[in-house]
């Protein structure tokens, strides 16, 4: 049986694979699973903080995205995407 961190990084990279095929519910609900299943994760937070703001649900996308930012203010991404929301 897989650990949950293991689960975490795979439903983590499924969600980059949908997100790279502009499938950002898909990609919003993997990243959503991979932070129930590893909370916190700066990478995560980010990456469904990016989704959220694809999908126009911007109030999520400020929270992940802030949290993301408090974790590590380096992301360059988590920056622009926060400026976007």
């Amino acid at each position: 049986m897989e650990s949950s961190l293991e689960q975490a990084r795979q439903a983590f990279l499924e969600g980059i694979e949908q997100f790279e095929r502009h499938q950002f519910e898909a990609a919003a609900a993997l990243f959503e699973r991979a932070l129930q299943l590893a909370p916190g994760r700066p990478s995560v937070l980010m990456n469904l903080g990016a989704s959220c703001v694809q999908l126009g649900r911007f109030e999520r996308a400020d929270e992940c995205l802030r949290q993301a930012l408090a974790a590590d203010d380096q992301p360059c991404d988590a920056w622009l995407a926060c400026a976007a929301a």
